[in-house]
């Protein structure tokens, strides 16, 4: 209890909550007819907050492995804030 009117103290939890999903497109298996054959292939990692706080400092490594030649090519950062 605090304060003079008697009321119990309410003490919420906040917490970030984070889900990531990693997606490729399009999905295998991939054929190449020659060497010179290409095919783009998009990797696409989404993190969503779906806890009651913000989440910050946050760091998010994909190591993508390169088998059989392939090479990488881009890559497009995005931040957006919260909803």
């Amino acid at each position: 209890m605090s304060g003079s009117d008697n009321a119990p103290d309410v003490v919420v939890n906040c917490s970030p909550t984070l889900t990531i999903t990693k997606t490729v497109s399009p999905l295998g298996p991939f054929t190449f007819i020659s060497p010179t054959d290409t095919q783009l292939v998009t990797y696409t990692v989404s993190i969503a907050n779906n806890g009651s706080a913000a989440a910050t400092g946050l760091s998010v490594t994909d190591t993508l492995t390169t088998p059989g030649g392939t090479t990488f090519s881009a890559f497009k950062e995005g931040a957006f804030p919260a909803s």
